[in-house]
């Protein structure tokens, strides 16, 4: 949750189009909480550089599913 909370979060200095990202991993994770309750691990690869790949990956109908997404950290 630590990580879909700081992703869900409107900063001060975002504009109306970067407004929209956080609104989205809202609603991702209420998603995940669904379909997925306790059963979800978030992954941070951190590559040094500015892209930080995060896998969210869960438990769905005994099989494992999931979402990687690229967070661009400057």
């Amino acid at each position: 949750d630590g990580t879909l909370d700081r992703l869900g979060t409107v900063q001060p200095w975002m504009d109306q189009g970067q407004i929209e990202s956080p609104r989205s991993f809202r609603k991702l994770q209420s998603l995940f909480h669904r379909t997925f309750a306790d059963d979800l691990a978030v992954y941070r690869c951190e590559t040094g550089g500015a892209e930080v790949y995060i896998y969210f990956i869960g438990v769905d109908e005994d099989r494992l599913a999931g979402l990687l997404t690229i967070s661009i950290e400057t």
